[in-house]
């Protein structure tokens, strides 16, 4: 089950990565978040050909996911506390069946206004609202699905094991 948890909070840790704001080392960063998925890749050829076993394949596919984790701790020199409660928060809303859409759209909701409007999101003021986006997007989505869902706001999906 851990290993799990850690896939879906890397599949969040690599999504949020990519759409950041402030990525001064955007290209190194880019590169580190690619490289387990195409890790992968390699890996799963080796699990078909024989070669090294399911239980290899996770060992290494997590090995991989780690090191992007360390090395972004090492660039940006903090434990990234903050990032590992959104990504934590990111999963609970999504296992509670938060709509995957409704969800990364209201974190690049943020990036995109503060990328599309600089001088009115360099003003303190608007910053407040800007901090609103995400969790506002999110209530508009609830209440737009309870409006043409019949009143269900979490989708139900099924388990695949």
């Amino acid at each position: 089950k851990f290993i799990k948890f850690y896939y879906t909070i890397a599949q969040f840790m690599a999504t949020t990565t990519c759409i950041g704001e402030n990525l001064a080392h955007s290209l190194f960063i880019f590169f580190l978040v690619t490289f387990p998925f195409q890790w992968a890749s390699v890996l799963m050829t080796m699990v078909r050909k024989g070669i090294i076993t399911t239980a290899g394949y996770h060992i290494a596919y997590l090995w991989s996911l780690m090191q992007v984790v360390f090395c972004s701790m090492v660039v940006t020199e903090s434990f990234q506390v903050p990032n590992w409660l959104m990504w934590c928060i990111l999963y609970v809303l999504r296992r509670a069946g938060l709509s995957k859409y409704g969800m990364w759209l209201g974190i690049m909701l943020p990036s995109c206004i503060s990328a599309g409007f600089p001088t009115w999101c360099s003003d303190k003021t608007h910053l407040a609202w800007l901090g609103l986006a995400t969790p506002g997007v999110w209530a508009l989505w609830a209440l737009l699905a309870w409006l043409f869902n019949g009143g269900q706001v979490l989708e139900t999906r099924a388990r695949r094991y």
